[in-house]
């Protein structure tokens, strides 16, 4: 019984993760390729998969250490500050720890998102 009511949990949150993915233009990609094709595959992909998961860092769906943001940005050249990614993924963080600042706060993320013109609003972050 236990197991069937965490499987359903699993399943609803899944859902609810899949259709949050979706609405920010995230999508799953699963292919076969030649074994022999794998590095170069990997090599081709991983900028595209590390530039998804830097936006669910910033809206929270997956934490990544500020360090590992740079190190994301810096190795793929995007075309990113990585201080504005780290303060985007630690908007709730910071309003959470300096309400009195949130209408400085979300102006800065405003002017975040504009700039760079990503696809998340400022629901997306709280």
């Amino acid at each position: 019984m236990v197991d069937d009511i965490r499987r359903a949990e699993m399943k609803t949150y899944q859902a609810r993760r899949s259709a949050e993915r979706r609405a920010r233009g995230l999508i799953p990609r699963t292919v076969w390729i030649r074994r022999e094709d794998e590095e170069a595959f990997r090599e081709a992909v991983t900028p595209y998969a590390e530039h998804a998961r830097l936006l669910e860092a910033a809206t929270g769906g997956v934490h990544l250490p500020a360090f590992e943001i740079a190190a994301i940005i810096r190795h793929h050249n995007l075309p990113y500050d990585p201080e504005d990614f780290v303060f985007l993924s630690r908007v709730a963080k910071a309003i959470a720890l300096r309400p009195q600042e949130s209408d400085w706060i979300a102006q800065r993320a405003a002017d975040i998102i504009a700039r760079y013109r990503l696809p998340i609003t400022w629901e997306d972050l709280q």
